[in-house]
C-alpha cells in the first residue's frame, strides 16, 4: 500500500525518510520478477475523524484549493479483496484507490462535521505557521508537511481499478 502523496518527494525540497523507504522498496520489488499487486491510495477519510479526535476538532490552514478523492479504508479493503481474488500475469499490477467525489480540505471537513455534529471546523491562516516554523524545528517539519502534501495535484487515475474492482461506494457523507 503506497499513498498517493509519495509523489510530494521534492516538492520545494521536501524529503520524508518513511516516503523515500516506500520508494525504494517499490523500485526493489518492481524489479524482483515477482507478482506484485501495488496500491496506491488517495487521502483515507477517516484521517479527518482521527484528526478531530485528537484536536477536539479540526483545525485546517488556508493553504490549498486542491482537491483529494478521499475514500473510506472499508472500500480500500473491499478493493484488495477483490483484488486477490482476480488471475494475475506474473508482472506488477498497479491499483489507484480513490473515492467517488473529489473535495478540496476545508469542504471535506465541513461536510464530516455536518454529519458528526460534536466535530467543530476551525479555519486559520496559514501564515502563522510558516512565522512559528522560523523558530521551532518541529513546526518547520509540519510546515514542510503540509506545504508537500498541499502543493500537488491530485489527479484521478482510479478508472482501470473501478472497472476491474468496481466504484467506492461510501463518501463522506
Amino acid at each position: 500500500m503506497v499513498p498517493l502523496y509519495t509523489k510530494s518527494i521534492g516538492i520545494r525540497g521536501f524529503q520524508w525518510w518513511r516516503l523515500r523507504l516506500k520508494e525504494h522498496a517499490i523500485t526493489q520489488l518492481r524489479n524482483s520478477g515477482l507478482p506484485v499487486i501495488f496500491y496506491h491510495y488517495s487521502l483515507p477519510m477517516e484521517l479527518l475523524e482521527m484528526m478531530a479526535q485528537l484536536k477536539s476538532g479540526l483545525v485546517i490552514p488556508k493553504c490549498t484549493q486542491r482537491g483529494y478523492y478521499w475514500i473510506a479504508i472499508a472500500d480500500i479493503v473491499n478493493s484488495l479483496l477483490h483484488a486477490i481474488t482476480l488471475p494475475h500475469e506474473p508482472n506488477p499490477i498497479d491499483y489507484y484507490l480513490q473515492g467517488p467525489e473529489r473535495l478540496i480540505p476545508i469542504t471535506a471537513a465541513k461536510r464530516l462535521a455536518h454529519y458528526r455534529p460534536h466535530i467543530s471546523v476551525t479555519r486559520i491562516p496559514y501564515w502563522p505557521i510558516q512565522i512559528s516554523a522560523l523558530l521551532s524545528k518541529r513546526i518547520h517539519y509540519i510546515d514542510r508537511l503540509i506545504q508537500a502534501i498541499t502543493l500537488r495535484d491530485d489527479p484521478f487515475l482510479a478508472e482501470k481499478t473501478w472497472t476491474e474492482l468496481g466504484q467506492p461506494q461510501i463518501t463522506l457523507a
